[in-house]
């Protein structure tokens, strides 16, 4: 998109010289530049959710813990699968020690669990591992799960059990 986008901006410069207007020139090829920028990702996203349609549901559990975590969640639902035993799974990548580990997992609470996700309300991938835990208070106050249980994605014997997230989740 961003390539797009300054290819976009550069023709619309050239053309919109050749007509007295470069601003004009610019703003129309941004715009358009970003709109043909987003297609081949667009078009990924598509083939790639085409490819997760016919993957068996094993190896779509197993994509849970992936790369693609929000997508192989949601193609789960899509089959009518339990994902809540995976959601303290996705809070615990919330807090791990890598960007993109913490990136997945947003992703992931996002697609999955949205109302959730309004309860990391700065909740930040760039921040460091303790300020994003700091974040996730909220959530896990609304879960009634403390932070080892989260990270090790195993529940303390007084909180709520991985199957019972989705009832907290719907109230």
């Amino acid at each position: 998109m961003l390539c797009g986008l300054l290819v976009g901006i550069g023709a619309g410069v050239v053309l919109g010289s050749a007509i007295d207007a470069v601003a004009l020139g610019a703003l129309l090829g941004a715009a358009a530049g970003y709109s043909l920028g987003a297609i081949p990702g667009h078009l990924a996203l598509r083939s790639l959710s085409r490819k997760l349609s016919h993957t068996p549901i094993g190896e779509l559990q197993a994509l849970v813990g992936g790369l693609a975590p929000n997508l192989a969640l949601l193609e789960l639902r899509r089959r009518g699968e339990d994902i809540a035993p995976y959601l303290t799974q996705i809070v615990g990548l919330l807090v791990a020690p890598s960007v993109p580990q913490r990136g997945r997992g947003w992703a992931a609470l996002q697609s999955a669990w949205p109302d959730l996700a309004q309860l990391a309300v700065d909740y930040d991938i760039a921040d460091s591992p303790t300020e994003c835990e700091r974040k996730l208070e909220p959530l896990y106050h609304h879960l009634r799960i403390d932070l080892g249980a989260a990270v090790s994605g195993e529940v303390t014997a007084g909180g709520v059990g991985p199957h019972q997230l989705i009832e907290i989740d719907r109230r």
